[in-house]
């Protein structure tokens, strides 16, 4: 049984979802929340504030794998301090029990998923819900990106 993580960096928050895999494909959904980055703080410390929460929750749900919705090829802006984010948190994969781990654009989210680009789209823009997950279409793009980061990587 794998206990799956997904991440979506923001420049103000990071989303996170927690998965336990099931029998027979299914999963059961642990926790889905968000790391509101501290705009006070200078920015070394914003990243590590951050690497100890995310620490915190991967050793409270023994996380085994895990996955990062990185930014699209084709994204207009790139955010300098979001890329500082998912630098740490591949660091902190490395340096911790994630036994495996990936760096997920909607191509590999479909592969991992059996899906097709066009699924995974709809999916981030809210218009199917093919995971089930109640009152999902309605939340923000960041949640529904880490839930299908965080089912993809029970797939590594």
């Amino acid at each position: 049984m794998s206990i799956g993580m997904g991440i979506r960096v923001g420049p103000k928050a990071v989303h996170f979802t927690v998965v336990k895999s099931l029998p027979d494909d299914q999963f059961e959904l642990l926790l889905i929340d968000k790391i509101n980055i501290p705009g006070a703080m200078d920015e070394p410390y914003k990243l590590s504030y951050l690497r100890t929460n995310l620490l915190s929750i991967i050793m409270r749900f023994n996380v085994t794998n895990a996955g990062i919705r990185i930014t699209e090829g084709t994204a207009q802006t790139v955010s300098t301090f979001r890329i500082y984010l998912e630098g740490v948190i591949q660091e902190l994969f490395a340096d911790s029990p994630v036994e495996k781990y990936s760096l997920s654009k909607k191509t590999t989210i479909a592969r991992y998923l059996g899906k097709t680009i066009d699924n995974i789209t709809d999916y981030f823009e809210g218009r199917n819900d093919f995971v089930g997950i109640p009152d999902i279409p309605k939340s923000h793009l960041e949640k529904r990106e880490s839930i299908l980061t965080a089912l993809a990587a029970l797939e590594l």
